[in-house]
């Protein structure tokens, strides 16, 4: 630990403060390290944080028996009288060695690597602009079960239902508050996907696998556009291509789909109860453009 020289006297105002802090807690090394003027107007402020393998294991609707997070962040704040007080965080994060089980212990997810590289994170702004999301290898076991729900709902938390009394803000209050997210860069490599059907008369299961998908520019800023590019393939030697264009705000998507060798007979719990007769054999292969608004 390093304590610093603090002082208050004006030609001492403007001099940095740096107080250093090292520490291995649980095998897990800590670095913490900065500069400060406690006793300018502006209070600037700038850390350095550095955590290697930290395990974070916890238990919620599910499990997560293992996840090592790698940490290396810039953290910088600033306050002024004209402006509102700026907080930012900059840096690499890394999770590895990603599990998550459900309360039954039967796997969900897996994911190797997860590395997010974050160019400027505004927590008092609502603004967030992550340069690049990089997931490796992961496997997810998705189960529809017999009454239609899927094993992987207890991962995503339930939206709590609002009174019925709301207060429309005015448009700029809108815009101020609104969260703004921009990710320049999101790819997925090698993924694979287990998906087991019970819902139906007869059951179904298939497997994807290698998942590939590209997303760039992603952003939830009105009227702005992000490009997407997804390649998948199955077990039975099926392969799904999509490609495009897609806006959050409004919701809106174009572009092109390409099947091929998808065998009909796979997908025959879909709509065998469509249909008077058993279908054998039969391959589809089709090409075309969508739009969706």
């Amino acid at each position: 630990m390093g304590i610093p020289f603090l002082s208050n006297i004006p030609y001492h105002i403007e001099t940095f403060v740096k107080p250093s802090l090292s520490a291995k807690i649980n095998d897990t090394p800590y670095e913490l390290k900065g500069q400060t003027k406690p006793f300018h107007d502006s209070i600037e402020t700038n850390f350095e944080i550095h955590v290697k393998e930290l395990n974070i294991p916890f238990k919620l609707g599910f499990k997560i028996p293992s996840a090592l997070l790698d940490a290396s962040l810039k953290i910088q704040f600033l306050q002024s009288k004209n402006r509102k007080p700026s907080l930012t965080l900059s840096g690499d994060l890394s999770l590895k060695k990603i599990f998550i089980d459900g309360l039954d212990n039967k796997p969900l997810l897996r994911v190797p690597s997860l590395d997010l590289t974050l160019a400027s994170l505004g927590p008092l702004l609502n603004q967030f602009h992550l340069s690049r999301v990089f997931i490796q290898s992961p496997e997810i076991n998705i189960l529809r079960n017999k009454d239609e729900t899927l094993n992987i709902a207890a991962i995503f938390p339930e939206k709590k239902k609002q009174g019925s009394l709301k207060v429309s803000p005015t448009l700029k209050e809108e815009e101020t508050s609104r969260l703004i997210l921009d990710v320049d860069e999101i790819q997925i490599t090698n993924g694979k996907i287990f998906f087991s059907d019970l819902s139906r008369p007869t059951p179904f299961k298939t497997i994807l696998s290698p998942v590939e998908v590209k997303v760039t520019r992603l952003t939830n800023r009105k009227g702005e556009k992000s490009a997407y590019n997804l390649i998948l393939n199955t077990e039975a030697k099926e392969s799904v291509h999509l490609s495009g264009e897609f806006s959050l705000e409004p919701l809106w998507s174009e572009g092109s789909l390409d099947l091929k060798s998808i065998l009909l007979k796979k997908y025959f719990p879909y709509y065998q109860n469509l249909i008077p007769w058993n279908l054998k054999e039969g391959k589809l292969d089709l090409s075309t453009q969508y739009h969706y608004t």
